[in-house]
């Protein structure tokens, strides 16, 4: 899960807007922050934000893709213990923290919260077709489990519990 699983941390994905996502600084970063820190990280907003900094050329965009709560507040402890160990989903303010100390200039927030949940909603239905073959892959605990996870998540996402942010900022 490495990277992917970083989706509910801080970062996601740094598409070609700038090179960070190339840095393997980052990418230990992230996958360090995951894997050892199930609650929010006092401090890591500003290391993550001084790494960015060090990486993005002077004129650099940049774009935080993430899946966070409504409010700073643990990731649930079903979710955290069978299907993403150690993430924590952080608030859109926690997010926003990562840019003020090092004088980013937030262009753009949006939320997609609502397309998620259609998009869940699709995996959830790809994923009963292939029930029999998943199960054949795994087994019949790990296909309720995932199964229960997507259709919790669609409703927290419709619900407006769970959000999905993208943050456009600019040096």
């Amino acid at each position: 899960m490495g990277e992917t699983t970083y989706q509910i941390s801080f970062l996601i994905r740094f598409p070609n807007l700038c090179r960070v996502f190339s840095n393997p600084a980052l990418r230990s970063l992230a996958r360090d922050s995951v894997r050892s820190r199930p609650q929010p990280l006092p401090g890591k907003s500003s290391s993550v934000g001084a790494l960015i900094d060090r990486v993005l050329e002077r004129d650099g965009r940049g774009l935080i893709h993430s899946i966070g709560h409504l409010r700073p507040d643990p990731l649930n402890a079903w979710i955290e213990k069978r299907i993403f160990p150690g993430a924590y989903p952080p608030s859109l303010r926690e997010m926003l923290e990562v840019f003020e100390p090092c004088r980013f200039s937030v262009l753009d927030v949006e939320n997609l919260r609502l397309h998620y949940a259609l998009t869940l909603e699709h995996w959830l239905r790809r994923f009963d077709d292939a029930r029999e073959r998943v199960t054949e892959m795994y087994d019949e605990r790990f296909v309720r489990a995932w199964r229960l996870y997507l259709c919790g998540a669609q409703a927290a996402f419709r619900a407006g519990e769970m959000q999905l942010q993208r943050i456009l900022w600019f040096r």
